[in-house]
Formats: C-alpha cells, sequence, structure tokens
C-alpha cells in the first residue's frame, strides 16, 4: 500500500515535479508562476497565526430561548442555518456554536471559482488558448469574485432542483437523438434526367 503524504510533503512533491516539467519543456515563467499560485492556492499548509475572536452577538442569530440558530457565514457574508448541513464542526474551539464560520455552501461557491483559473491554465498548457488569451481570462478571474447571491438557507433545494433541471434536458435530447436514429430514413428523391433537344434539320 502506498505511503499516505500528509499536505506538505504533497505540496513539495507537486512543486518539484512542475519545476522539472517547467525546466524540460520550456513553458513560459508566467504560466509558470500562475501555476506556482494555483498550487499555494490548494495546496500549501497555512502557518499558525492568531486567531481573531469575533463578538457572538455579531455574527449568530438567537430564537426567544436564546438558541444559536444563524451564523454569519465568513466567507459569504449570508446569514445561513447554525446546522450540520450548512457549517463544518469546529474540533478546534475557535468556531461559533460548536461550528466553522465558513459555511460549506460559501466555501463550494468560492472553490468553485479558484477552479476556473485552473481550467484556464491547463487550456494554455494544453494550447487550446493562446498565451494572450489566457492571462487576459486570469486577470479578469483575478480582478473579479465569487458570486454568492446563490447562497442562502435555499441553496441545497436550488442546487437539486438545478441538477434535477439538468438531468431532465439530458435524458430530453437523449432521448430526441434516439428518436432520430430509429426514424425510417426516406430514400433521396429521383432527379429528373434531362434528356437533350433533338437535333434540328438544317435547312437549304
Amino acid at each position: 500500500m502506498a505511503e499516505k503524504l500528509g499536505k506538505a510533503a504533497i505540496y513539495e512533491a507537486v512543486t518539484k515535479a512542475v519545476e522539472k516539467v517547467v525546466i524540460n519543456y520550456k513553458i513560459a515563467q508566467n504560466v509558470s508562476n500562475e501555476l506556482t499560485k494555483i498550487f499555494d492556492t490548494y495546496l500549501k499548509p497555512k502557518t499558525t497565526g492568531s486567531f481573531t475572536k469575533v463578538n457572538e452577538a455579531d455574527v449568530t442569530k438567537k430564537d426567544a430561548n436564546g438558541n444559536i440558530t444563524h451564523i454569519l457565514c465568513s466567507i459569504s457574508k449570508k446569514w445561513l442555518p447554525a446546522t450540520d448541513e450548512f457549517f463544518y464542526k469546529d474540533s478546534k474551539g475557535n468556531g461559533i456554536a460548536g461550528y466553522r464560520r465558513g459555511s460549506k455552501p460559501g466555501e463550494a461557491v468560492m472553490k468553485a471559482y479558484k477552479r476556473q483559473s485552473t481550467g484556464v491554465i491547463n487550456d494554455m498548457l494544453a494550447g487550446r488558448v493562446s498565451n494572450e488569451d489566457g492571462q487576459k481570462k486570469l486577470q479578469e478571474l483575478k480582478a473579479g469574485k465569487p458570486d454568492y447571491s446563490i447562497v442562502d438557507e435555499n441553496y441545497y433545494t436550488n442546487q437539486k432542483a438545478k441538477r434535477a433541471e439538468a438531468s431532465a434536458k439530458k435524458a430530453e435530447l437523449k432521448a430526441e437523438v434516439k428518436e432520430a436514429n430509429l426514424a425510417p430514413k426516406q430514400a433521396p428523391a429521383a432527379q429528373a434526367v434531362t434528356k437533350p433537344a433533338a437535333a434540328q434539320p438544317k435547312k437549304g
């Protein structure tokens, strides 16, 4: 069984492999830099720093009995139910009501946005887009930010409905293709053959 590597070991192994690829294939330095940024975002171990304590009253909503019902997501800045469905359990004692403040939906949207940069870099390396166009797209993504408008209490319900709609459309398209393949093919219409005009007898 292969040895299970920690995040730091994975980061070191990947960055060394990328360095070899950059050197051997003479990849443009700006592309190499963008690759490094992506790896830093997803793989580089975070340094331990001081935790900024927040005022619980500012980031929670409570019911009449004083129970926390909602937490302000630190990623999306949206109020979400204080439940296992929306938040990760906090094991370090720095969270709110036993939860980390970054919500699962907020994190999902953030990661989806970051994956766009990875996709652009992959397209650049594969030659599907030019270096110039790829750099332009990367700059646009860097200047922009994730759209957290879909993060709310109905997030999971809406995502489920969205997947169901996409699945229905896919099934409909598949049925149309199948029907088209089963439909009897009409024989091409016979084209009329034009006979050359009979030669006219010469006068005289």
